[in-house]
């Protein structure tokens, strides 16, 4: 890994590469998508392209911040971070509320350690400088949400 972002979810620490991600944007709000289901939240639009914007915590925590939302169809708590990441044509917003994000530099990862333990969403974990964090698979992500928005209600 080069350099990265990280942040954390409900006490978990997260690592995206940051060649993985176009940009970080505040959001005051995540719009309804008919039919969506957790770990879906909604949709923003960004440089004129719909993106689907998913939970990190409904992914990686218990995601109670999520449901006691409701169902309303919108982020009812006001502004958000969201990371876009993006693996060529495809784009997901990573919902990560207002959790400080982290830049990481090459610097950062020296003597890292990488462990490929493959999960549902992760890569495995890596280790430096004392923090050990899971890194994101964003395409095992975003076939999750393609999955989930191309079922019918």
């Amino acid at each position: 890994m080069e350099d990265g972002l990280l942040f954390e979810v409900e006490g978990k620490r997260l690592c995206l590469e940051l060649k993985s991600v176009e940009c970080v944007v505040e959001r005051e709000k995540v719009f309804f998508v008919p039919g969506k289901r957790p770990p879906v939240e909604g949709i923003i639009t960004h440089r004129g392209e719909m993106v689907a914007v998913v939970s990190l915590e409904r992914i990686y925590g218990t995601g109670e911040t999520g449901e006691a939302r409701g169902t309303s169809g919108g982020n009812d708590e006001g502004p958000c971070t969201i990371v876009i990441a993006r693996e060529g044509a495809r784009a997901l917003g990573l919902s990560v509320k207002r959790k400080r994000v982290s830049f990481l530099w090459k610097e950062d990862f020296e003597n890292m350690r990488f462990r490929a333990q493959p999960g549902r969403f992760s890569k495995g974990s890596i280790e430096f400088g004392g923090i050990l964090a899971e890194a994101i698979d964003c395409l095992a992500i975003y076939n999750e949400v393609s999955s989930i928005l191309s079922q019918n209600s």
